[in-house]
């Protein structure tokens, strides 16, 4: 909201990064005004602020991986295992979405599709910028 409103103030916590296309859905040319609104909130050790801040091309491949392993559930399979099965923590009483388990199952193949066209472009000697950064001054 703060990128489309000039005066307003932002705080995020834990927060995905802004990707490019997001200004030319707002039709600002930079992100240098938002920046200095917004303040970022992270917990310590936050997967997804990790993910939005690494720049280093072979571990932004090893984090896409680790994000489909993460949705699928197949990380720590013994420890604490991420099991997703409902669209928001507002879902009435956390049931399982029955509609849900196909949707995922698509995000899962995007995912796949994503990481194999980052491997592609980092053999390839092309840029990666899987994660965009989080904007904000602080």
């Amino acid at each position: 909201m703060a990128l489309i409103h000039p005066k307003a103030e932002a705080f995020v916590f834990n927060s995905a990064g802004l990707h490019e296309n997001s200004l030319q859905r707002t039709g600002n040319t930079d992100f240098s005004s938002l920046v200095q609104r917004t303040r970022a909130l992270s917990a310590q050790g936050d997967f997804l602020t990790y993910m939005n801040s690494t720049t280093d091309p072979a571990q932004q491949i090893d984090n896409a991986l680790f994000l489909r392993r993460e949705v699928a559930g197949e990380n720590r399979p013994w420890i604490n295992p991420m099991k997703i099965n409902h669209r928001s923590p507002a879902s009435p009483n956390g049931k399982e979405d029955a509609d849900f388990g196909a949707d995922r199952d698509a995000y899962l193949k995007e995912l796949d599709a994503s990481a194999q066209r980052l491997q592609q472009d980092f053999a390839a000697g092309k840029p990666l910028r899987s994660f965009p950064p989080v904007r904000a001054a602080q």
